[in-house]
């Protein structure tokens, strides 16, 4: 069962050596550093998922005050078509010819 996770999060007066190791406990559980506040991971299971919410669970509070957390997690099934696919086969071509909300 594959699962892809992405995590984010932001803090207020952060502590920088506290905030890079809670980075580098979360990359240690398996867990992707993608972006100065992204994390993201794949799996097939949730064992990397399960241990990085211990981390958290344990340290979000260590780097200072946290102003935003995200975590998201998704099972990757089979790749299948869109609800009513075939009632809009059109679908990309009849949105584009909408006007931007800019223009008007």
């Amino acid at each position: 069962m594959p699962y892809l996770a992405t995590l984010t999060l932001d803090y207020t007066g952060q502590q920088p050596n506290e905030y890079t190791r809670l980075l580098n406990a979360l990359c240690q559980c398996g867990w992707d550093y993608v972006e100065t506040s992204a994390l993201v991971f794949e799996g097939e299971d949730l064992d990397g998922v399960r241990l990085a919410l211990e981390v958290l669970a344990r340290s979000v509070e260590s780097p200072g005050m946290l102003s935003s957390l995200n975590v998201q997690v998704v099972f990757m099934g089979a790749p299948r078509q869109p609800p009513a696919a075939r009632n809009h086969n059109r679908a990309l071509p009849n949105l584009l010819r909408h006007a931007l909300p800019s223009a008007q």
